[in-house]
């Protein structure tokens, strides 16, 4: 299925994916969230929210040196966000859905 969305259109993102097919004792069998993918990392600096809602918002990104779910990895912190448990660490399919475009160097 995924394939198959990416094909249609490249600007879908797969941010979760569980696959329990053939083990009855899993309460879900398949489950994936696809979302459009609103932004591409141009570099470290400043980021837009990538939603209607999170437009206003302004985001601090870095790429990380490790990987996160085997992808590159995103560290993303909302601008004067002190309270490190709001802190986030994103694989490159959840940060290109998640950001908008890049605002400042």
């Amino acid at each position: 299925m995924q394939k198959a969305a990416a094909e249609i259109d490249q600007n879908v993102r797969f941010t979760q994916c569980v696959v329990n097919l053939g083990q009855p004792d899993k309460p879900l069998a398949l489950f994936i969230v696809g979302q459009w993918a609103k932004g591409r990392y141009q570099g470290d600096g400043i980021y837009a929210g990538g939603t209607d809602w999170r437009e206003s918002d302004r985001y601090n990104v870095k790429l990380l040196d490790a990987k996160v779910g085997g992808e590159r990895g995103f560290s993303v912190i909302k601008v004067g966000e002190k309270d490190r448990r709001q802190w986030m660490t994103m694989s490159e399919q959840s940060f290109e859905a998640f950001i908008g475009e890049k605002v400042q160097p």
